[in-house]
């Protein structure tokens, strides 16, 4: 049996980092043309009052994070320290 030179990945060579491939630059065209994005999609479903109550429930699940933001924790005030006593609402 002849061994047979490997092949090297020659630098430069392949597919760079982040090109799109076909699927996806024909989806992202059919989106474009449509003038219809995902989240325009599922608030039309959502408004639809002739459509079934828990399609419109799960639209409402699903576009729910695009549009309202998640409530941040946020920390008790320590009332000992040097800031709290400082009165900040006339601020915008």
């Amino acid at each position: 049996m002849l061994d047979t030179p490997k092949r090297r990945k020659v630098p430069g060579s392949g597919r760079k980092k982040g090109t799109k491939n076909n699927a996806t630059i024909a989806r992202e065209t059919d989106i474009a043309e449509s003038g219809m994005s995902p989240l325009d999609y599922m608030l039309t479903v959502m408004r639809d009052e002739t459509a079934h109550s828990a399609r419109r429930d799960r639209m409402a699940q699903a576009a729910a994070p695009f549009i309202h933001p998640k409530i941040q924790a946020i920390e008790k005030r320590d009332e000992n320290h040097p800031l709290a006593s400082l009165d900040f609402s006339a601020f915008p």
